[in-house]
């Protein structure tokens, strides 16, 4: 990004055909820097987010629960 700057803001006869080539890949080094900075993070946080949710939301399978077991003195003492 740095390096294409000076191409970018150059200002002599010749760069005019150059400065909308170090627009664009300044302009495409910071967009890939912004997404992939935070977008990614973003979106990755919220799947999975999603994704655990929906394995809450999923029926338990069958066998034994906590609340199954018997009820004894200790039980009742630890509260």
């Amino acid at each position: 990004s740095l390096g294409a700057l000076p191409l970018a803001l150059s200002l002599g006869d010749a760069a005019t055909s150059r400065i909308p080539l170090g627009i664009v890949i300044v302009g495409g080094i910071m967009f890939s820097l912004v997404f992939t900075l935070l977008v990614v993070p973003a979106v990755y946080s919220y799947l999975s987010t999603k994704k655990r949710k929906s394995k809450l939301d999923e029926p338990a399978e069958d066998g034994a629960h906590p609340n199954d077991a018997p009820v004894t003195e200790q039980t009742i003492i630890e509260g």
